[in-house]
């Protein structure tokens, strides 16, 4: 029982891994608002041809 405790408190105290647990919480988000915009680009882009479209016809 003590070895765990002592052990727990050492994983406590370590800073290691860090910038990786920050990163796996942040780099979603990222990618999201990345998809995002490219998916609203695409949108803009297809809506624009559409209204020229119909503005030829």
């Amino acid at each position: 029982m003590k070895q765990l405790l002592n052990t727990l408190r050492r994983f406590r105290r370590a800073e290691r891994g860090n910038v990786t647990v920050e990163f796996a919480l942040v780099f979603p988000v990222f990618i999201l608002i990345l998809t995002s915009s490219i998916e609203m680009g695409v949108i803009t882009i297809r809506q624009t041809l559409l209204e020229r479209g119909l503005d030829i016809a």
